[in-house]
């Protein structure tokens, strides 16, 4: 078992001295009842002392342990046992009972139990729970310097100069999608189509081949027309991403490359210099996807 060491609920009348009342008693029951309940001489609860309690000729109290698995009822009376000024006091609780109050999820308990030292004045609240819920309330607002502004951003890298996760999000800028249609006008015998995805995130897009482009051509160079690609996603200059194409029916290692006029072109050598044999299918698998900046 564990022990506390009792102290006076509340204040006692003293005499002219300072002292407590000489001959006081202090009387110890169960909470709720008259039935007495034993306290101790010693922290290991090992000696119980007489029940009341009485203090010495100058009104001073030996020291009391209480048992921390129990709660207790206290009176404090002068020696004839009229009862002080404020007493009894029921239901004095146990270091254990205020471990469970404060360990509780009910309404008035829990972090409601612990005040908070506030010298910045941050708060309106004076307790732990509402504090957290005027923080709460600040994070979920979409009102200026609220919300993201609120929540500090750790950036080991240094990818940004902002501090907070809303001016980081600035810095990301808006994210927008669409698609286009590339028309390769050059080199297929045909005029084959392929639809193209994009997603553009502040300066960077991500685009993707929604669907395989295979088609008979007769020609080492294959490009859709200028302009095809959305002019909001076209590269700062060419850009070159390595993809599986397609040469004279057989699937090989190739490039795709973007243009800043908004052309695409395959080629089939790392080089980017066509490549192609001039007959049989060629094209690119679809869910081929290439990452690059817009500015």
């Amino acid at each position: 078992m564990a022990a506390t060491l009792f102290k006076l609920p509340k204040v006692i009348v003293f005499d002219t001295n300072a002292a407590l009342e000489s001959g006081a008693k202090a009387n110890f029951y169960i909470t709720g009842t008259s039935t007495r309940q034993n306290t101790y001489t010693d922290k290991a609860l090992t000696t119980p002392h007489d029940n009341p309690v009485v203090a010495d000729a100058n009104g001073v109290f030996a020291p009391i342990y209480l048992d921390d698995t129990l709660n207790y009822k206290v009176d404090i009376t002068d020696a004839l046992d009229a009862s002080l000024s404020g007493y009894p006091v029921d239901d004095l609780a146990s270091l254990s009972s205020l471990v469970v109050d404060l360990a509780s999820t009910a309404n008035a308990k829990g972090a409601s139990l612990i005040g908070i030292e506030d010298t910045a004045t941050n708060f309106i609240s004076t307790d732990v729970e509402a504090a957290l819920a005027e923080i709460y309330t600040d994070i979920a607002s979409t009102d200026n310097a609220l919300g993201a502004s609120l929540m500090g951003l750790e950036d080991t890298a240094a990818g940004f100069t902002a501090t907070t996760v809303e001016a980081a999000l600035a810095e990301i800028g808006p994210i927008t999608t669409g698609s286009f249609t590339a028309t390769w006008t050059t080199g297929f015998t045909t005029t084959p189509t392929s639809n193209m995805i994009w997603t553009r995130f502040g300066n960077w897009v991500m685009l993707i081949a929604q669907t395989t482009l295979t088609a008979t051509s007769d020609a080492a160079t294959l490009s859709t027309a200028a302009g095809d690609m959305t002019a909001a996603i076209r590269p700062l200059g060419e850009t070159f991403h390595v993809v599986p194409v397609k040469d004279n029916g057989s699937w090989q290692f190739g490039m795709i490359e973007l243009d800043n006029n908004g052309q695409i072109t395959i080629h089939a050598d790392a080089a980017g210099s066509g490549g192609f044999t001039s007959s049989g299918d060629k094209g690119f698998r679809s869910n081929s996807h290439f990452i690059y900046r817009v500015a």
